[in-house]
């Protein structure tokens, strides 16, 4: 038989008994309590939740520095064992080149090997000398300052430029010594020649030839009069025609040609670390007529083999857009 629980003895007797609003106020006291912990114990897990991401930062990015270092010495110990290893394995022979030879024109035979190497017979090569106006001394602006006479700096520059044999082929076969120096040498010609007569081939470079437009004008009026027009008729006849064209009408004194110059894309040497800059660079650089990057160069031909003016641009451009930044065109109106 059941006992009730009042009447038991783990009942509670008159004093333990608790009124509703008692209750209710401790219940409202422990959920204050409860409410306040709750918030503490978030507040104290985001500080040492961000105070944990920091240290974790710093311990992943000492470990990335500490494996880059560990790298960076593993890979001097492979290079210094590599090179012990190749010291040891291999005898190396120091190349050497003969010693310096035809460093003027009057140490050169005869103007067979003149032309055949330079391009010019050897009077023809002291005239473009003189006219060129060689120092005595080319010297490097750097801190190594080598020198080389111009002489010696004009025969190889021209030697190079005309055949393209690489600067130690030159050294073995032509001219001897170091052909490290070689290089230096057709840098220091090419920025002596840039400097001097830039203004002969940019700008109002036409103007010099103003007293020969008339007999340039008259040297290709002569040809086209001398040869004959071949016509094809329908039926398959060939009709030969004399060209006939009054010379006070002829205006042509020369010629315009485009020429455009494939390049690599262009990247090394742009000081810049923003990708999007860097593809305006290449951008600029770029024909998508050709797909390439590259430079185009409108030169004028004159009859009498000379260059009248040369302007180099951007690849991007047409050919109009050539003439108008050279300013070509408002040039030989102003002198015509």
């Amino acid at each position: 038989m059941s006992t009730n629980w009042l009447c038991r003895g783990t009942a509670m007797g008159p004093s333990g008994k608790m009124d509703v609003e008692d209750l209710q106020r401790h219940i409202l006291d422990f959920e204050a309590i409860h409410a306040f912990v709750a918030t503490t114990l978030a507040a104290i897990m985001v500080r040492t939740k961000q105070r944990g991401k920091v240290a974790v930062n710093r311990v992943h990015k000492l470990i990335n520095s500490l494996h880059l270092s560990l790298s960076w010495i593993h890979c001097c110990c492979q290079f210094c064992c590599l090179d012990l290893e190749d010291k040891i394995t291999f005898v190396h022979r120091m190349r050497r080149f003969p010693p310096p030879a035809q460093r003027t024109i009057g140490e050169i035979p005869d103007d067979n090997v003149s032309f055949s190497t330079c391009g010019f017979a050897t009077d023809e090569l002291c005239l473009l000398k003189r006219h060129l106006r060689l120092p005595q001394q080319l010297t490097t602006p750097d801190r190594r300052g080598f020198s080389f006479t111009g002489e010696e700096a004009f025969l190889i520059s021209l030697h190079h430029l005309r055949n393209g044999q690489p600067f130690a082929q030159l050294s073995e076969e032509k001219f001897g010594g170091d052909p490290r120096l070689h290089t230096h040498c057709v840098r220091e010609f090419i920025n002596h020649v840039h400097n001097k007569f830039c203004h002969k081939l940019s700008g109002d470079s036409m103007r010099q030839w103003l007293p020969w437009i008339g007999s340039f004008r008259e040297a290709i009026w002569n040809i086209l009069l001398d040869g004959v027009v071949n016509v094809r008729l329908s039926d398959g006849t060939n009709i030969d025609h004399q060209v006939c064209i009054p010379f006070d009408g002829f205006r042509v004194f020369g010629w315009l040609d485009d020429t455009d110059l494939p390049t690599t894309r262009p990247r090394a040497g742009i000081a810049t670390t923003d990708d999007q800059e860097l593809r305006d660079v290449q951008r600029a650089f770029c024909n998508r007529h050709f797909r390439g990057h590259g430079l185009k160069a409108q030169v004028v031909h004159l009859p009498n083999g000379m260059t009248g003016s040369v302007c180099i641009c951007s690849q991007r451009h047409n050919d109009n857009g050539v003439q108008n930044l050279s300013g070509l065109n408002n040039c030989l109106v102003q002198i015509l």
